[in-house]
């Protein structure tokens, strides 16, 4: 086989430009892209397609960016070699005018593509400096390369200019010389700063899952960390059969299931403390089709600690929503198993 080199710094000033290092202006960035969050370039055999999953993403938000590969001819499945990726992810920051070049090990690599599998692979980050290079991109690029531990980045303007580079290996020679495909496509999203206060926006969230329609509204997308964040939920059957739920207490019954979750570290918002003893037994309710139940829920900026309440971190946090359960089962070491757990609905907020 002939060998096998990706000069990826040359690609990327080939398709980006070299960085201008031009001073960022927060109020310059996009309200949107300039190209499409999705990408699908087909070539022969083979499907590449470069995805992020939002056009538009908070800063601290997790950017969920990937590519994939996949096989589409006549054989169950196709050997192909690549260096230690077929995907490369460069980058630009259209509002500083930074690349953020995509370096990769050359090793040469044999992978087996199943036909109708593809293979994905998420970008984890980009990005670096040299000596000579001016303070505000090294700033920048450190900056990133903090953000990306985190599976996050600065605000910005960001092109994709992905790639996936590879030969296909005909046969069950491996020693033979083939054709590097090389296939392209360029996508685009923006990392916004986030909002003051001031110009909070309310949400009003309605997502329909299956057989059952969400509703969800609080009074800003933006929480301080020493504000009562008040959810209000609705849940609509919209299918022909009634659903059994989990209420819980009989005296304190939770129609509705919300949790507030941080993106990044998982734990949840405390609820607010509220003077009411509840009863410990387990009730279950119907809701009927056609019909809509409704509850409040107040949270506090704080996560549930191993003795007490924790102070809660800033960032992007998941608001949760979910009809309960159809039942609950006890195993063995006394822990509540959910039966039957219904879809989820979600909307995300700030706290900082």
């Amino acid at each position: 086989m002939g060998k096998f080199v990706i000069m990826i710094s040359t690609i990327v000033c080939l398709l980006t430009g070299c960085s201008e290092h031009v001073k960022p202006d927060v109020n310059n960035v996009a309200n949107k892209p300039a190209v499409d969050s999705h990408a699908e370039v087909a070539e022969g055999d083979f499907v590449y397609r470069l995805v992020s999953e939002k056009s538009a993403y908070a800063e601290g938000e997790k950017v969920e960016v990937y590519a994939e590969l996949e096989y589409v001819g006549d054989q169950p499945e196709i050997k192909i070699a690549h260096a230690a990726s077929p995907f490369s992810f460069p980058m630009k920051e259209q509002t500083r005018g930074y690349d953020l070049l995509y370096m990769m090990d050359q090793p040469l690599i044999v992978s087996v593509l199943k036909k109708g599998e593809p293979l994905r692979e998420p970008f984890k980050g980009a990005g670096g400096y040299g000596s000579q290079d001016p303070k505000d991109y090294v700033d920048f690029m450190k900056s990133v390369a903090e953000a990306t531990q985190k599976g996050t980045l600065p605000w910005g303007d960001y092109r994709v200019f992905g790639s996936a580079d590879f030969e296909p290996i005909s046969g069950s020679e491996e020693n033979q010389d083939n054709d590097r495909l090389s296939l392209k496509a360029e996508i685009g999203f923006i990392v916004e700063k986030p909002k003051l206060m001031d110009k909070a926006n309310p949400i009003l969230h309605e997502e329909t899952v299956g057989e059952l329609k969400y509703e969800i509204r609080l009074s800003k997308d933006h929480f301080e960390m020493n504000e009562e964040i008040v959810v209000d939920a609705k849940v609509t059957n919209l299918g022909k059969e009634p659903l059994t739920y989990v209420v819980g207490s009989s005296s304190c019954p939770t129609h509705i299931n919300v949790r507030i979750i941080n993106q990044e570290s998982k734990k949840y918002l405390a609820f607010k403390p509220v003077d009411q003893a509840c009863t410990d037994d387990i009730s279950n309710s119907q809701l009927e089709p056609s019909q809509t139940i409704a509850q409040t829920f107040k949270f506090v900026p704080k996560f549930y600690g191993k003795s007490d309440l924790e102070p809660a971190l800033p960032g992007t946090y998941d608001v949760v929503v979910s009809l309960p359960p159809a039942g609950i089962e006890i195993t063995e070491d006394y822990q509540s198993k959910p039966i039957n757990e219904r879809p989820k609905a979600k909307v995300s907020i700030i706290l900082h």
